[in-house]
């Protein structure tokens, strides 16, 4: 079974699709279970700030995806400590979907901390959501406005449906193990 946390984000609806459309078993880690609406998955209790919720999350899970939220505070210490606990409950895969860009911050002490552990570990290493530019500029884009606070620079837009199915594709397949592709 894939514990997917995040899952009532972009990407992890997106993980959680792609992994039920072809009969994984799939919990969805959502601190409000009962309004999770996705069918085909399991809705799990957890919450990133509360600890004690995760040891319920982990049973039963052999597989792991962590979508850090982008803002929790001790994101770091949460992630780890979480991956940590699945790595000693039994999970032996994890995928890590987190920034495009990685240098010395949390994302990389993260990836750094996760190759230490005993399991298989990919990390997914995704660019700036699609859906996002959607959600938040739509009514511009109708206008044919797009003002973003940014200096000129590439910016690697993608579909977060591609990261939903990278990331199915990395626990099925196992062509991914300990790269960052």
């Amino acid at each position: 079974m894939v514990l997917v946390t995040g899952a009532t984000g972009i990407v992890g609806r997106c993980v959680v699709a792609w992994l039920v459309a072809r009969g994984i078993a799939v919990k969805a880690a959502t601190r409000r279970p009962s309004e999770w609406s996705l069918e085909g998955a399991k809705a799990a209790r957890f919450d990133w700030t509360d600890s004690g919720t995760w040891r319920d999350a982990l049973a039963e899970v052999d597989a792991l995806v962590l979508i850090r939220p982008q803002v929790l505070a001790g994101g770091e210490d949460a992630v780890l400590g979480l991956a940590t606990m699945a790595a000693r409950a039994g999970c032996r895969r994890m995928v890590f979907v987190s920034g495009a860009r990685i240098g010395a911050g949390e994302d990389a002490r993260i990836e750094d901390n996760l190759r230490r552990l005993q399991v298989s570990w990919t990390f997914l290493r995704s660019g700036v959501y699609f859906q996002s530019l959607l959600d938040r500029h739509l009514p511009d884009l109708r206008e044919g406005l797009l003002e973003v606070p940014a200096a000129k620079a590439k910016i690697p837009w993608v579909d977060a449906r591609d990261v939903g199915e990278a990331v199915g594709r990395t626990l099925l397949d196992g062509i991914w193990e300990h790269r960052t592709p």
